[in-house]
């Protein structure tokens, strides 16, 4: 049997957060290093461009190691895919008709192109939740100021709203 329950959240993450659960830390944990963070070499062209945005942005935060490239390297080029798929489905590509031989309409259906843009942006959200890159894996990170992100909509917020 399996695991139960949510999956763990990285220690990074966690400390980021100020750890709310009030859990110890593991002190036995391993510490890649964050030395190597380099794109794989199947990560190529625009994918590659993806990796290499995002790798700077979480290596910042100390939220990359070398360990991880791969799995943000399969979130690049699922990035690309998807956005493939998504260009096919705004031109019109998100739906297959089917006609009879006398050109008739006999039913539509959801194009693979639109199967794909839904797989892909669920794996997309499961990786980006890993490294803390959707709104609700983050809504609790405390970073200091060196190296928190800026944030526009929280600053227009601050100054209209204060």
């Amino acid at each position: 049997m399996g695991r139960r329950g949510p999956p763990k959240e990285p220690t990074p993450l966690r400390i980021l957060r100020g750890n709310p659960s009030r859990t110890p830390i593991p002190k036995d944990e391993p510490k890649p290093a964050a030395d190597n963070l380099a794109p794989p070499d199947w990560v190529t062209g625009e994918a590659r461009a993806k990796y290499e945005e995002v790798a700077g942005r979480l290596a910042a935060l100390g939220l990359l190691t070398n360990i991880d490239v791969d799995a943000l390297g399969r979130y690049a080029v699922t990035f690309v895919e998807w956005k493939k798929h998504l260009v096919i489905c705004q031109r019109g590509g998100d739906v297959l008709y089917v006609k009879d031989e006398s050109g008739r309409l006999k039913y539509a259906s959801v194009a693979p192109s639109a199967t794909l843009v839904a797989k892909h942006g669920q794996t997309l959200t499961r990786l980006a939740q890993e490294f803390g890159m959707t709104p609700s894996s983050r809504a609790s990170l405390s970073v200091n100021g060196e190296t928190k992100p800026n944030d526009p909509l929280s600053s227009w917020l601050q100054k209209h709203h204060a």
